[in-house]
């Protein structure tokens, strides 16, 4: 029996943007799927149980209540929460990190293949 492939769980509001990631994911072994908000996300976890939670800046409204929800539900708590955008002031990083994102990944100085090599050797949490 093969073991199962790990997954990645990616909250992205460009459509176009996220299907690449999600091709490029799934050619690296992966099984990719997309929520379209941090409610549907909960949902999904459930089922997939990701090693990688890739969330789209744009799709956070109070950061610190967001992230003390999400560590808190079982599914994620051993899941790696990846924080994407084109750029972010240093401010935002540090607040990010500090409610608990794991990583955060400035889009506009990586490929989405480039992304995907800088996440996959972090993504091994267990």
């Amino acid at each position: 029996m093969m073991p199962a492939k790990p997954a990645i769980l990616l909250l992205m509001p460009d459509a176009h943007l996220r299907d690449i990631y999600i091709e490029r994911f799934e050619r690296s072994g992966w099984e990719a799927e997309a929520g379209n908000n941090l409610t549907d996300a909960e949902r999904r976890a459930v089922q997939l149980h990701p090693k990688i939670l890739l969330i789209h800046y744009a799709l956070l409204d109070n950061v610190k209540t967001t992230f003390k929800h999400l560590r808190s539900l079982p599914t994620l708590q051993k899941t790696l929460i990846v924080v994407m955008d084109k750029q972010l002031p240093k401010a935002v990083v540090n607040e990010l990190l500090a409610a608990g994102a794991d990583e955060i990944v400035l889009t506009a100085h990586q490929t989405p293949q480039e992304l995907i090599a800088s996440l996959i050797p972090d993504a091994g949490r267990q």
